[in-house]
């Protein structure tokens, strides 16, 4: 149904933007858990890898880093075609991290010796 696909295309985007922020905007504090810092500090590595971060959103890669709590998705509607949706998502920052250092993007800590 048109309802099902809105709502998988609002999940994405959700994962897509939290991702988005762990690398490059870092995450502000909320609820017990402290400010992070992005894990990406260089902000021109954007468009210095911009061949990389295309294709890694492109391909949907970002899906295997984010997860939508269970039950935390609603949406409410402010207009006749405009909603507001919400979640809490979960980012395995360790997995991505690792990616992002295997891939060269960021230096892990076995370069700094």
């Amino acid at each position: 149904t048109k309802a099902k696909k809105n709502e998988l295309k609002a999940e994405d985007l959700l994962k897509k933007y939290a991702v988005y922020g762990v690398m490059f905007r870092g995450v502000a504090s909320a609820e017990g858990y402290g400010e992070q810092k992005p894990l990406i500090k260089d902000p021109n590595t954007e468009q210095v890898k911009s061949d990389f971060f295309k294709a890694f959103f492109a391909e949907e890669a970002y899906k295997r880093y984010a997860s939508i709590v269970e039950s935390s998705m609603s949406s409410t509607k402010l207009s006749r075609k405009v909603y507001e949706v919400t979640a809490l998502l979960l980012v395995d920052k360790e997995a991505l991290q690792s990616y992002l250092e295997k891939s060269g993007i960021i230096e892990g800590f076995s370069n700094l010796w």
